[in-house]
């Protein structure tokens, strides 16, 4: 994407297309940096959300109009026990390579992964997106529908949630570091560069970002106390 992105010609396209073009060049760059961090990729649980909310979001956000809509979205809920396998083979070799994410990001995710699994189905985030039908579905086949899905929700759904919360529970929490400071990770200086650079697009190093903080600080608390 990123070699296809750059031979397009900037001076062929108007304005927009072009910042569209740079943004999307800038984004795919990003991401080839951190393609030979391994590790680092396979940190897919957060405590803001990651895997465990990206695909109830993902289903929350599929159109619903038809009754064809809704056999895709029945499709993907049976399609999550094969996603969270493939998902835990990626958080097993983070074990191997030595990332694991801190031990309260996962408590985190525990807890987020237990309310999906405790919630019931008229209000379970993964079968929110049925509340959206469109009208034109008739009311008995909407039934039928919400039956399936709740269905799905008991037989696939939640024993994948299941067996991921045993496994973020069991030997990734064993794993995990009391502290999430990358200079304890394998390459975590160098990852944490490049962090610094996604976030900010500068140069920086972690000192020189930290000075900036603490000279910030202290000018706004200046700006306090004259105020005050």
């Amino acid at each position: 994407w990123l070699a296809e992105a750059r031979a397009f010609d900037p001076a062929a396209l108007a304005a927009v297309d072009r910042s569209s073009l740079e943004l999307f060049i800038h984004g795919r760059a990003e991401a080839v940096a951190f393609q030979p961090f391994e590790g680092w990729r396979s940190m897919s649980l957060g405590a803001q959300g990651g895997f465990q909310t990206d695909l109830p979001e993902l289903l929350r956000a599929m159109p619903m109009e038809h009754a064809a809509q809704v056999d895709k979205f029945l499709a993907r809920l049976a399609a999550v026990p094969r996603r969270v396998d493939q998902e835990l083979h990626w958080l097993k070799r983070g074990i191997a390579l030595g990332w694991v994410p801190p031990q309260a990001v996962l408590q985190r995710v525990l807890e987020q992964i237990d309310e999906q699994l405790l919630a019931p189905p008229q209000s379970n985030p993964w079968l929110e997106a049925l509340q959206h039908m469109g009208p034109q579905i008739p009311p008995a086949t909407q039934a039928a529908l919400r039956e399936r899905a709740t269905e799905a929700l008991r037989t696939q759904v939640l024993p994948a949630l299941q067996r991921l919360r045993d496994f973020v529970a069991g030997p990734y929490m064993a794993a995990a570091p009391a502290d999430g400071a990358l200079s304890r990770y394998p390459d975590g200086a160098r990852v944490y560069r490049l962090v610094i650079a996604e976030h900010t697009t500068l140069p920086l190093s972690a000192r020189q970002l930290h000075d900036i903080g603490l000279r910030e600080v202290a000018r706004l608390q200046r700006e306090i106390e004259a105020a005050w």
